[in-house]
């Protein structure tokens, strides 16, 4: 191969061509790069004295070192051109939204407590980033006026509540700049995921109409929208063909049917409500689940974000 030693140089050489016991002085020799074959002393003094002709190796010329250098520029150039690499998708990343009286960390720590860790590292394995912010703390009327982890204040529980939108505007404002610094580090927004669990999951759908470009996916698990809540009033304002087709991501909501705490119908009526503006909300019902995450739960959202967001291909779950 080009680039190693001539295969029939040096003392090695020599002995290979010698065989068992000839000596090494009426050996031919080769030499590099178009030398050729030279006869030994001994061949030319047994033709002088009149013995019988060696047979001798015929000189074969190789090319010379320019000539090699163009012939390899040449086929490099060449396989180069044959095989451009694929483009890659684009990065993608996953914002991960805890529920209340929680943290990142936390709901991090409870995904992997749900499944093993399977859908954080498949997330991992696909090279997609996730991102567990905090809500911080503010005052919280449910709890008596203590500074909580919450995104935003309620007053009552039930959907019937008035919304607190002065605290949801703050949340979603942060939380834009988590999406922006995101953007800037090279991830369009086409190709970004935010949802989250209980009270994360209802700050998820506030955030997607939003943020001022079109997001990947909109995932919300055991949440749910007040009644009066402003984002009703900014898509039907909006119209809800405009709403659908320019800044409303496809949406998966889940709930168990056994949550005492956050009843089910609660997550349905916003899922119908939604989808009676035109925006596409796939909703699945969990038999005997509480407010709670659960493995099947997991699997569902993880298969739903491969097919909506479109991440890397050949990495099924068997991979993992």
């Amino acid at each position: 191969m080009f680039g190693e030693p001539c295969p029939w140089s040096g003392p090695s050489a020599t002995m290979a061509l010698a065989g068992p016991g000839q000596p090494r002085a009426q050996l031919t020799r080769c030499c590099l790069m178009g030398r050729g074959i030279s006869e030994p002393r001994a061949q030319r003094a047994n033709l002088a004295a009149g013995g019988t002709p060696q047979p001798q190796l015929r000189r074969r010329p190789l090319l010379n070192r320019p000539v090699v250098s163009l012939l390899l520029s040449l086929g490099c150039a060449a396989a180069a051109s044959s095989a451009e690499p694929k483009p890659r998708r684009a990065p993608a990343a996953v914002v991960l939204l805890h529920g209340s009286g929680d943290s990142g960390k936390g709901l991090q720590r409870y995904l992997r407590a749900v499944d093993g860790g399977q859908f954080l590292d498949r997330l991992q394995i696909s090279g997609v980033e996730t991102v567990f912010p905090d809500s911080g703390l503010r005052p919280y009327s449910l709890a008596g006026g203590q500074r909580m982890a919450i995104w935003f204040d309620r007053t009552g529980l039930p959907p019937s509540a008035p919304e607190d939108t002065a605290s949801v505007e703050d949340s979603v404002s942060r939380l834009v700049c988590v999406l922006d610094q995101l953007k800037s580090d090279g991830i369009p927004a086409s190709r970004i995921a935010v949802g989250g669990f209980s009270m994360g999951g209802g700050i998820a759908l506030q955030l997607a109409l939003r943020h001022p470009e079109k997001l990947g996916a909109v995932f919300a698990l055991s949440s749910f929208l007040c009644d009066d809540a402003a984002v009703y009033r900014q898509l039907e304002a909006g119209g809800a063909a405009g709403a659908a087709g320019t800044s409303w991501p496809p949406t998966f909501m889940a709930h168990g049917q056994a949550d005492d705490f956050i009843r089910i119908a609660w997550a349905e009526a916003t899922a119908r409500r939604l989808r009676g503006l035109g925006l596409p909300v796939q909703f699945a019902a969990l038999p005997g689940v509480r407010h709670e995450l659960v493995k099947e739960e997991i699997r569902m959202l993880g298969d739903w974000l491969w097919q909506t967001i479109g991440l890397e291909p050949g990495l099924e779950k068997a991979d993992l």
